[in-house]
């Protein structure tokens, strides 16, 4: 119990820069602080029909394959995974904070040490935020710390579906948007079980593993 309760304070000692920092994924998990679950980690649609194997629950038989418990940073990832433009029922992106963060954005307390915010576009706290590169750089950094990292996983955690719905065409079908020179897009490719990420003048695919390849416009 003193183990957890300091764990617990460290995390949170996190925040000395600002309450609304987001706070750590993993130790958020590990000290206590918050449950998987309490947030928006299990809003996937597929989850009404199945068991959660890969978001708070590691697939069986397996260790740390559970994709938030092995998320060692603090970056804000989607509210809601949708391989589709429509409209999703939690929109935007979001990480947990200090309970005493007031400003929640639309988030909620969870409990007496936590709330969840959801982070504003463009301010550097989210996945979106980075460039393909160093998305897998990220995702490469925990792999090597034991997590299984599936690049997949990762990218649809990080950027938004452009595109026709997955397995309905491919990205390249329609015309580039516009903000793919802001921030990158993602979509289908036109490659069995592959994903394909937009960005500036860079073409990016994801299929296994836990990072995509750069295919067209990297130096």
């Amino acid at each position: 119990v003193l183990l957890q309760t300091s764990a617990s304070n460290s995390v949170l000692a996190a925040t000395s820069s600002g309450e609304c920092s987001c706070l750590n994924w993993k130790q958020s998990y590990t000290s206590g602080v918050v449950n998987c679950g309490d947030g928006f980690e299990l809003t996937d649609h597929e989850l009404k029909t199945r068991r959660d194997v890969e978001y708070c629950h590691p697939w069986p038989g397996t260790n740390n394959t559970a994709f938030f418990l092995n998320q060692n940073h603090n970056y804000c990832v989607v509210a809601e995974i949708l391989k589709s433009t429509r409209p999703k029922e939690h929109p935007g992106y979001w990480c947990y904070v200090d309970a005493a963060c007031q400003d929640l954005n639309g988030g909620k307390a969870v409990n007496e040490k936590a709330a969840y915010k959801m982070c504003k576009p463009g301010s550097g706290e989210g996945l979106s935020d980075l460039p393909p590169g160093e998305l897998f750089a990220l995702s490469k950094r925990l792999a090597a710390e034991g997590a299984f990292m599936d690049s997949q996983m990762m990218v649809t955690m990080a950027y938004e579906w452009y595109g026709p719905e997955q397995f309905r065409g491919s990205i390249f079908d329609v015309p580039v948007p516009q903000n793919a020179s802001e921030r990158p897009v993602l979509g289908t490719s036109n490659k069995f079980d592959t994903y394909a990420l937009l960005y500036k003048n860079e073409v990016w695919e994801t299929r296994d593993g836990p990072a995509g390849e750069c295919i067209k416009g990297c130096q």
